[in-house]
């Protein structure tokens, strides 16, 4: 269950090794946007209350070499759940240390979530228009993820021809794959517990910054949280928060917008 989107994507290369490139492709793209934009809101957001650090570094950019953590990268390709380098901050040139402190954390987690509901929304209009009409509504509610269906089947060769547009299914995938990416990113670096925003944000309010931890001490609670992921445990934990926030999202859209 750990690896099974890895064994899945191992099995659409061996049964169609053009869609998985494919998939891949789109995958790999959503993560590196995911990624970037949740460090250049950090950036931004620590340049707007007076440290430019992150500029001055070059940080503010959309270049992958400036912002993937190797390890980071890999697990979110993995699980689903990962991080990128984080932008260097210096405080002491905040203008309002403790408010700065936290509106720099938030910043990363709110970009994740405006993402989220920016590419749900685009996802719930494109379904509407992908399908040919009179394409039955249970099958067109059944493969509304297709990032889903092209990973457990392989390919949509089964379904091509239900398409007004058949490219379109990759746009889609590619909208889909980014909702899940950026609310898994979201979730993930809400966890309170170093080095994730959600310590940062914890220790920024409800700690007023008392608690110090040496370098040696985050290093290892970074190795415990590896070997969570690695465990199993903590994806499960994730996947039914980002699960209910997908479903919640959508029913919300669909209801609102008046979509079947």
């Amino acid at each position: 269950m750990l690896f099974s989107r890895f064994e899945n994507i191992l099995m659409m290369f061996r049964t169609n090794p053009a869609n998985a490139a494919l998939y891949i492709i789109i995958y790999g793209a959503s993560i590196l946007l995911s990624l970037m934009l949740h460090e250049c809101g950090h950036g931004l957001v620590a340049y707007w209350c007076g440290d430019s650090t992150a500029r001055d570094l070059g940080r503010l950019t959309l270049n992958p070499a400036k912002h993937l953590d190797p390890v980071g990268t890999v697990c979110m390709l993995l699980f689903g759940f990962g991080w990128a380098r984080p932008v260097p901050v210096v405080t002491r040139n905040f203008r309002k240390l403790r408010r700065d402190y936290v509106l720099v954390s938030v910043a990363g987690i709110t970009v994740n979530l405006i993402l989220f509901l920016l590419f749900m929304a685009l996802s719930v209009i494109l379904n509407q228009f992908i399908w040919i009409d009179g394409f039955g509504q249970e099958a067109k509610n059944a493969l509304f993820w297709l990032s889903d269906y092209l990973v457990s089947k392989g390919d949509f060769t089964g379904y091509i021809d239900c398409f007004r547009i058949p490219a379109l299914m990759y746009l889609q995938c590619f909208f889909q794959l980014m909702a899940v990416v950026n609310i898994s990113l979201a979730v993930f670096n809400l966890l309170p517990v170093p080095p994730m925003d959600g310590w940062r944000i914890l220790d920024g309010t409800l700690l007023r910054g008392r608690l110090r931890l040496t370098p040696q001490v985050m290093e290892w609670m970074r190795f415990g949280l590896i070997a969570l992921m690695f465990s199993g445990l903590l994806g499960r934990g994730l996947s039914f928060v980002t699960g209910g926030a997908i479903d919640g999202v959508l029913w919300l859209y669909r209801t609102v917008g008046g979509l079947q």
